[in-house]
């Protein structure tokens, strides 16, 4: 394995790159006074321009504690017409959460079509962001959805997984999200859960009853 590692003045972004797999992860750093959206977007700018000549690379962005003028600035970014992963989720302890508006921005942003594993977890999203991601069409190629602990009910939740806008979806996160009997007649219905290779839900409000039609339905392909 060798790894090369590119500087800006508030994020890295480090290559790992072997025979078969090309990987580029980057990272914002912690600074002290915080950066600025100009700052920002020109690091990732930079990391972008350091990427053309690896583009055979997946990318992996991952950034936190994000304020709604940073996050408006990463989508306006040209590396993130590169990334395969994108990690845009909040910790619940630093009262950060951006609400529904981000995925209303998510979901019309330009071009996300590279993106195969998305996770905005902690975000609040709540039923109307659900509801944004579900009816955007910039998920062609995503494989991977993690939406734990958005506050979604029954709509937010119906919303994803009767959506025709999630082709390669093969894993679904609801986990801190409720889920009550009535919901798990939409997931056993829906067509995206059928083809579903792993589900994550909490089944604490769920009957018996209903806990056993999700175990007949999903097999070993849920976790509780």
């Amino acid at each position: 394995m060798v790894t090369s590692r590119l500087q800006t003045d508030i994020a890295a972004a480090e290559l790992e790159s072997s025979e078969n797999r090309m990987f580029l992860r980057v990272y914002i750093e912690d600074v002290s006074p915080p950066f600025t959206e100009k700052q920002m977007l020109k690091s990732l700018d930079e990391i972008d321009s350091w990427c053309e000549t690896r583009t055979s690379a997946d990318i992996g962005l991952s950034i936190g504690k994000l304020t709604m003028d940073l996050f408006r600035t990463i989508l306006a970014s040209r590396l993130l017409n590169r990334v395969s992963s994108l990690n845009l989720s909040a910790d619940p302890d630093d009262g950060l959460a951006l609400g529904p508006e981000c995925a209303e921005y998510l979901a019309q942003a330009s071009d996300l079509s590279n993106i195969r594993n998305l996770l905005l977890c902690s975000q609040e999203l709540q039923d109307e962001g659900a509801v944004a991601i579900a009816d955007s069409t910039n998920w062609t190629n995503l494989e991977s959805l993690y939406l734990r602990y958005n506050e979604f009910t029954i709509d937010g939740i119906q919303a994803l997984v009767l959506s025709k806008n999630f082709p390669s979806l093969r894993e679904l996160e609801l986990e801190g999200n409720d889920l009550e009997d009535d919901a798990v007649d939409i997931l056993v219905d829906s067509e995206l859960c059928s083809r579903l290779e792993r589900i994550t839900v909490t089944v604490d409000d769920l009957s018996d009853e209903a806990l056993d039609r999700l175990h007949d339905f999903f097999g070993e392909r849920i976790t509780l």
